[in-house]
């Protein structure tokens, strides 16, 4: 099996399971001596739990900034555009611009729907 994912997390990825249960290597050598390894349930579970501590770390460090291939980071992007807006251009208290802000909220929900994405309350 050949890893498709981003390399910079397969090398993370190695580095968990070298750490965790000294597996050399997770590229596949066509050996199966080399290529199984007996691996106790509690260190399968500290690998799974670094990964995704991983990913939470990643998650985190580009927060609140533009990336091609992050649907999340696109509506955060624009939802910071119309929360501005909000704020500086429409008055509240006013029945037809409330009802403006809930058709733009109606709208991001179906655009989140349409692209997959959780469900989200973004304030």
């Amino acid at each position: 099996m050949t890893f498709k994912g981003d390399l910079d997390l397969f090398v993370q990825f190695q580095r968990i399971a070298r750490e965790r249960c000294d597996i050399a290597t997770l590229r596949t050598r066509g050996r199966d001596d080399l290529d199984f390894h007996d691996v106790s349930s509690w260190a399968l579970l500290d690998m799974m739990q670094s990964a995704y501590d991983l990913g939470l770390q990643r998650r985190a460090a580009k927060k609140g900034t533009l990336h091609p291939g992050d649907a999340d980071s696109w509506l955060e992007t624009i939802w910071n555009g119309l929360h501005s807006h909000r704020e500086n251009c429409i008055p509240e208290g006013d029945p037809a611009y409330d009802e403006e802000w809930d058709d733009i909220c109606t709208a991001m929900a179906w655009v989140r729907e349409t692209l997959g994405l959780p469900d989200e309350v973004t304030t």
